[in-house]
């Protein structure tokens, strides 16, 4: 004959159970839209570091002008492990659409190097591209990069980037009037020296 189970214990296991059904059909809250962003091939240093992830067109004078700037720094804190760089390319016509390719066909220790060069090369159209960047081309014409680099125009449309260059620091979108406040930290300088910083003491 079994021996009959107490009540208190069927209660504990009831509240148990019932507690374990909330926790798995309990709503979860949406993640920050950073978490989708970050999530990208073209990006540098550890994935526990906070990140800045950069929406970039290629024939933006101030995304040009902003690489200029922090890229340099931007890319050696990544390297040094202090925080994670993601670049999200966008594309208008053929020339910008192969700057994109070919900045995914570069080699990883390379890659980050060649972005000043592509905005220059990208300006000039997809003749200089192509002569400056022979090798690269049969990897840019690949199913699988004009996947990757359609794939980012996709993310601007459902990310809703209306301007470039668009930021999400640490998994959230950077308001427009700050962000070459954000982008001067980043880049590991103090607020005052950022450049526009300095043109208001001026």
């Amino acid at each position: 004959m079994s021996a009959r189970v107490p009540l208190h214990k069927w209660l504990v296991l009831g509240g148990g159970l019932l507690a374990a059904a909330m926790v798995w059909l309990w709503p979860r809250p949406a993640l920050p839209e950073g978490v989708a962003v970050e999530a990208h091939p073209l990006s540098l240093g550890p994935a526990s570091r906070p990140a800045l992830t950069i929406f970039s067109w290629w024939g933006c004078p101030h995304c040009r002008r902003a690489w200029e700037r922090y890229g340099g720094r931007w890319v050696a804190r990544a390297k040094a492990g202090e925080m994670r760089l993601v670049l999200r390319p966008l594309a208008r016509g053929k020339a910008e659409g192969l700057a994109s390719a070919l900045l995914y066909c570069a080699p990883a220790e390379a890659r980050w190097a060649m972005v000043g060069r592509l905005f220059e090369a990208a300006r000039q159209g997809e003749d200089r591209l192509r002569a400056e960047f022979a090798p690269l081309l049969p990897c840019a014409a690949s199913a699988a990069t004009l996947r990757q680099t359609a794939a980012d125009l996709e993310a601007a449309r459902r990310w809703a980037v209306a301007y470039t260059p668009t930021l999400f620091e640490a998994g959230r979108r950077v308001e427009q009037g700050r962000m070459e406040e954000v982008m001067a930290r980043w880049a590991g300088l103090p607020e005052e020296a950022s450049p526009a910083r300095r043109e208001e003491g001026r």
